[in-house]
Parts: structure tokens; sequence; C-alpha cells
């Protein structure tokens, strides 16, 4: 849950991240053990529930609300890290949706003369800012709980098939070798290694909204802070430049930034325990109805094709 501070005085934190291609990585890869997950598959399906539930598909962001002229897409400027490259490119999961961005604007009129009260003002800003950060965390927070019940969809349609999900990531006659499995083999396999690649796949979802909210919380932070100095006028700046009395003005800021990425790391903390247990419930009832439905039939027919 997104914590619940008094007074909006401390910042939570929102996970955003893109779901593209994070999966994919690893089907790229073969790699096992890390923390990938393999390329999406359509396929059979796992019985009439499940193929009729929808797929974890790209959808429009009509119900987005719309920017204001004021509203920017919130960038770092950093490419993305290379771990999470495919992600970005992937179309099955969808991008998971970033906290938005914070309406900063432009200070307008005259700029302030005097240090004491611009650092005055600043500070009475700062709550402010961390008010919102913590409104649009929350918000965030919410919308997280439902991209995770989507994302379960999406591995449930996944797991029908062998071919495309975790295929490179077993050697390569993995398949082959089970066709003289019997039920109590294949339940012992998708209790032990198959969840070992579900928790693969889901960790690495994990880790790119962790990501992203991370880049936001950074990005966000650093508009604010432009802003505000923005609202001093230049010559006193320099005036105190030059007095070497700009260090109260960074060692505010340092001070302020820490509190926000301390919020940040915490709340990502609850909001990764949460998931996690959601995960895990979802893990359990899933693995007995693939093993109640026997899939492992559909995917021995793989080897005919």
């Amino acid at each position: 849950e997104a914590e619940v501070t008094e007074g909006g005085d401390n910042l939570d934190d929102d996970l955003g991240g893109d779901l593209e291609g994070l999966l994919g990585d690893d089907a790229e890869g073969g790699a096992a053990g890390g923390e990938g997950a393999a390329a999406a598959a359509s396929a059979e399906g796992l019985s009439g529930e499940v193929e009729n539930e929808l797929l974890y598909v790209k959808e429009d962001d009509d119900d987005a609300p719309a920017a204001t002229p004021d509203e920017k897409p919130s960038t770092s400027g950093e490419e993305t890290p290379a771990a999470f490259v495919d992600l970005v490119n992937e179309t099955v999961p969808p991008p998971a949706k970033a906290p938005l961005p914070l309406q900063t604007k432009a200070p307008q009129g005259p700029k302030i003369k005097d240090w004491n009260q611009w650092m005055k003002q600043a500070k009475k800003d700062f709550s402010g800012y961390k008010g919102t950060m913590h409104t649009q965390r929350h918000e965030w927070t919410k919308e997280k709980e439902d991209e995770l019940q989507k994302f379960c969809k999406y591995l449930e349609k996944r797991w029908m098939n062998y071919t495309g999900n975790i295929d490179r990531e077993c050697r390569s006659d993995f398949l082959k070798s089970t066709q003289n499995w019997n039920e109590s083999q294949w339940n012992k396999w998708v209790k032990s290694e198959g969840k070992h690649h579900m928790n693969k796949q889901f960790q690495k979802w994990l880790d790119y909204n962790k990501y992203k909210l991370q880049d936001w919380t950074n990005t966000e932070w650093n508009k604010w802070k432009t802003t505000v100095k923005e609202q001093l006028d230049d010559e006193e700046w320099k005036k105190k430049e030059a007095a070497g009395k700009t260090k109260e003005w960074i060692k505010c800021t340092d001070k302020m930034e820490k509190k926000c990425l301390k919020k940040t790391k915490k709340h990502c903390k609850n909001w990764e325990k949460k998931a996690n247990s959601s995960f895990k419930k979802w893990e359990g009832d899933f693995t007995k109805k693939w093993t109640s439905n026997k899939q492992w039939n559909s995917w021995c027919k793989e080897l005919e094709k």
C-alpha cells in the first residue's frame, strides 16, 4: 500500500514502467537464472475459461487524462538501460504507465531580489511539492494493482505454450526428454523449475517498474529545483555565489532530495511486498490449474510441428 503521511510532508513513490520487451529480453538471451522472461506467445488454451480471457495486449490511452499545456512527458533524457531495451520495443505486454508529470510552471512576474525571502519561499514550496508527489504516487499504486492482474492474465496465455515462452531458457532437448514423463513428474517440475521461470518473468516486470518510478522521481525533482532557482533574481544569485553563500542552497536542496529518495525507496519496498504477495497467490492457483488441465500434453504436441 502507498504510505500515507501526515500533512503531505513525506514523499511516497509511484511506480511506473513500460512492460514492453522486458520479457522478450530473456527470450533472446537464452540464459537460465536471470531476471528476464521470454517473448510473448499466443497459442492453444489451457482451458475454455482461460482461452476466453483477453491477452495482455497493448491498449490505447484514450482514458488517460489529457495533458495541460504546461505538462510534458516526464523524461530524464537518459537512454533506457540495456537490461530493459527489449521491453520498450515489445508489443505484448503493453507499456506500464508511469506517474503523470507534475505541472511545473515557469515563474511569472518579477523575480525575488532578497535571498532570505527566496529561501523561505523555496522551503514553503517544497512542502507543496512533497504533497503533490505523494498524491501522484498513491494514484500510481492503485493503477499498478490492475496492471498486475493484467500481467498475470498475460502469463496465463503465455504458459499455454512452451515455444516462445521458456524454450530458450531450457536445454535444447528438454521437451523431447519429457515425452515419457508421468503426471507426478510434471507436477514436480512445474512446482519447482516452472515456478522458477514464472518468478523470473514477474521479477523483471517488477524491476522495470521500480526503475521507471525512480527515473520519474529524479526527473520531477530536477524540474522542481530548476523552477525554484529561476524565481530568484539573477544578480542576487551572482552576488551570493561570489560571496560563497550559495552553499546554503546546495545544502538545503541536498537535504530535500535525500528525503524524497528515502520516501521513494520506502514506497517501492511497500509496493513490492504487496505485489509479491499477490503474485504468489496467483502463481499457486495457476500451477494447480496448469496441472489439472495437463497442459504439458499441448507442450509435447509442439514436437510434432
